[in-house]
């Protein structure tokens, strides 16, 4: 092919028969071994308690409520983030990944300056 000639090529998406889509709130990974860029996706929350003491009064209103968290012994409750899927994929495709994010969501910020003014 010469260069400065152009190739359309047309990509029809289909879905796999296993195909989800999941929620993830972040993102935890980095570089492995053999050069592939790996993303582990998860939900982070905080838990409800193991159990809880409820303190009333005798006509049933709630005066206190005291959690019992798990993995502490104060009332500070670990956060978890619950590992939902990862991702790996060549060190390439991780940065055209990430600027077409970008891309996208430059699209989506200039679309709400202009809804905003």
């Amino acid at each position: 092919m010469e260069e400065g000639q152009k190739v359309k090529v047309r990509f029809k998406y289909i879905q796999s028969p296993d195909y989800k889509l999941v929620f993830a709130n972040g993102a935890y990974g980095g570089m492995t071994a053999r050069g592939n860029f790996v993303m582990h996706f998860f939900n982070e929350y905080r838990p409800p308690p193991k159990e809880e003491t409820v303190t009333m009064d005798r006509e049933g209103k709630v005066l206190e409520t005291k959690p019992l968290w798990e993995d502490t012994d104060d009332e500070r409750p670990a956060y978890l983030r619950e590992l939902i899927v990862g991702v790996s994929v060549p060190r390439e495709q991780a940065i055209s990944i990430a600027n077409w994010i970008l891309e996208k969501m430059a699209a989506i910020e200039s679309k709400k300056e202009v809804k905003s003014q």
